[in-house]
C-alpha cells in the first residue's frame, strides 16, 4: 500500500514537474520571436532587402507626417493616393526621438510586443490556465504568419498586431476605451473596417451591449463613406479607378485555377490546422473572428493577398489570436474535465511544426544568411549617413532609398528630371558614379558644381557648391 502510494505520489509529482517545464519553454518561447525577428529585420536591411518600396515610402512619408507636412510623399506626391492611412502619421513624432532608418522597423516589433501584452492581460483577466496562455502567446508571435509580415520591410497593417488585441481586450474588460483602438484602426486602411465587424457584432450580441452596436455602426459608416466619398475627394479618383490593375476581372477571375489555387489551399490550411484541436462545441468564435478577413484575402486575385504571403497576413493572423482567445475563455462544462491545457500543448507542436516547415527564424526552411548576419556594405551605408546633410533634395539609387528616407525631400534616378528638380545632394556607389547619368557628374566635380562632402571605398555623397578638396 506505502509503496503505490508513493509511486502514485512521484507520478503526479513527474507530471506536475512536466506542465511546469512545459510552461516555462512556451513562455520563453513565446519572448523569443519578438526579439529573433527585430535582430532578423535588422539583418535583411543590411542586405538592402528593404527597398523604396515598400520600406522607404512609408519612412519618407511618416517622417514628414511627423515634421508638419502631413503623408508629403517623394517631393510631388501624397501617400493618401494610396491607402488612407491617416494614423500611420503620429509615429512621425517618434522620429523626433531617434531619427534612424530603423525606426519603423522597430515600431512593427514593438507593435507586436504591445499586442502580445493585450493577450497576456486579456488571458489573466479570462483567468486561463498557465499552459493555455503561454501557448496562445507562442502562436501569436511565433506563428509563421507573423513571421511573414513582421519580415516584409514595414506596411501599416503591421498596426494591426498591436491595435486588434487592444481592441479585443477594451471590447471585454474597459468598453468606454474601445473606442481610442477602433478608430486608430480604421485610420490604417480604408478597408480595415471590415475584418472587425465580426468581432464587434459578437461583443454587441454576447453582452447585450446597445453601444457595441453604435461601435458597429461607426466601423461600417466610416469604412463606407472612406471609399465611397472621401477618397474620391481627396484623390480625385474613385478607389476602384485607383485599384483597376487588381480589382480588374481578370484578375479577380483568372487565378482560380493552376498556382492560384495551390496558394489559396496553402493559406486556408495554414489558417485552419492552428484550430484543428480547439474543434468543439463553444469554437464559434474562432471561426468567425478570422472569418471576413480571410475570405476576403482568399477572393482577392493578387496572388500575395490570396496566398496570404508578405504583408497581407496580419487581419487573418491578429483575428486568429483573439477569435483562439475568445474560445478558450469559456471554461468546460461544470463535471467535465479540463482538456484546454491539452489542446494548448497541440497548438504549440503545431506552431514549432509549421515553423520548421516555413519559418523564417532559426530553425525554419526559410532563415537564410541575410536573416541571421548583418552585412558589412549595409553597415558601411548606415555610416556614411551620418555625413549626410538633412536639408535639400537628395537623389539617389533605389537600394540607398530605404536607408536614406528619413528625410523631407528625396528622389531616385528614375522619377529624378533635371529640368525639374535640383539636386542638392547625390548619394551613390563609387562604382556607379562615372556613368550616372551619361557621366555628367564627373564633369560637374571637374568644374566644381559639386563637391564630394564624403567618400569611402564604396559610397560617395555629392554636395551641391559642396567643398571640393576631395573632388
Amino acid at each position: 500500500m506505502i509503496t503505490r502510494l508513493s509511486n502514485l505520489f512521484r507520478s503526479q509529482r513527474l507530471a506536475r514537474m512536466a506542465w511546469w517545464s512545459f510552461i516555462v519553454a512556451a513562455f520563453a518561447l513565446a519572448l523569443y520571436p519578438i526579439v529573433g525577428l527585430l535582430h532578423a529585420a535588422w539583418c535583411a536591411m543590411t542586405w538592402g532587402r528593404f527597398a523604396l518600396n515598400d520600406y522607404g515610402i512609408y519612412t519618407n512619408m511618416i517622417w514628414n507626417s511627423g515634421h508638419g507636412e502631413p503623408f508629403r510623399l517623394l517631393v510631388d506626391l501624397s501617400y493618401l493616393k494610396t491607402h488612407l492611412s491617416f494614423s500611420l502619421g503620429l509615429i512621425g513624432y517618434l522620429y523626433h526621438l531617434w531619427d534612424h532608418p530603423f525606426l519603423l522597423a522597430l515600431v512593427q516589433n514593438l507593435s507586436l510586443a504591445g499586442g502580445t501584452m493585450f493577450l497576456w492581460a486579456a488571458a489573466q483577466r479570462h483567468r486561463l490556465p498557465a499552459p493555455v496562455t503561454a501557448a496562445l502567446l507562442l502562436f501569436f508571435t511565433g506563428y509563421v504568419f507573423t513571421q511573414r509580415a513582421l519580415l516584409s520591410e514595414f506596411h501599416g497593417v503591421g498596426m494591426y498586431f498591436l491595435l486588434v488585441p487592444w481592441l479585443y481586450y477594451c471590447l471585454r474588460f474597459a468598453r468606454r476605451w474601445s473606442i481610442i483602438p477602433l478608430v486608430l484602426l480604421l485610420g490604417i486602411r480604408e478597408e480595415a473596417f471590415l475584418f472587425v465587424l465580426p468581432m464587434l457584432a459578437h461583443a454587441a450580441w454576447r453582452d447585450r451591449w446597445k453601444p457595441g452596436y453604435l461601435l458597429l455602426a461607426l466601423a461600417v459608416g466610416y469604412g463606407l463613406l472612406a471609399i465611397t466619398w472621401l477618397y474620391p475627394l481627396i484623390n480625385g479618383l474613385s478607389l476602384i479607378e485607383r485599384r483597376q490593375e487588381s480589382l480588374g476581372a481578370a484578375r479577380l477571375f483568372g487565378t482560380w485555377h493552376g498556382q492560384g489555387l495551390r496558394l489559396r489551399a496553402s493559406a486556408l490550411a495554414l489558417t485552419l490546422l492552428p484550430l484543428l484541436p480547439f474543434v468543439g462545441r463553444r469554437c464559434a468564435p474562432m471561426l468567425l473572428y478570422p472569418s471576413v478577413a480571410l475570405l476576403s484575402c482568399l477572393a482577392s486575385g493578387f496572388w500575395r493577398q490570396h496566398g496570404l504571403l508578405n504583408h497581407y497576413s496580419p487581419p487573418v493572423m491578429t483575428m486568429l489570436a483573439v477569435g483562439l482567445l475568445e474560445t478558450l475563455a469559456y471554461p468546460p462544462v461544470s463535471g467535465a474535465k479540463d482538456r484546454r491545457p491539452l489542446r494548448a500543448f497541440l497548438l504549440v507542436v503545431i506552431t514549432i511544426g509549421v515553423h520548421l516547415a516555413f519559418g523564417f527564424l532559426p530553425g525554419g526552411t526559410n532563415n537564410d544568411r541575410s536573416l541571421r548576419l548583418p552585412h558589412h556594405d549595409g553597415q558601411m551605408l548606415l555610416h556614411a549617413l551620418d555625413y549626410l546633410p538633412k536639408k535639400g533634395l537628395l537623389v539617389t539609387q533605389e537600394r540607398f532609398a530605404a536607408y536614406t528616407a528619413n528625410r523631407r525631400d528625396l528622389l531616385v534616378w528614375k522619377r529624378f528630371k533635371p529640368e525639374k528638380h535640383r539636386a542638392d545632394l547625390v548619394l551613390e556607389s563609387v562604382r556607379s558614379l562615372p556613368n550616372l547619368m551619361n557621366s555628367a557628374f564627373m564633369a560637374y566635380l571637374s568644374n566644381g558644381t559639386y563637391g564630394v562632402l564624403y567618400h569611402d571605398q564604396m559610397n560617395v555623397i555629392l554636395q551641391r557648391n559642396g567643398p571640393t578638396s576631395e573632388n
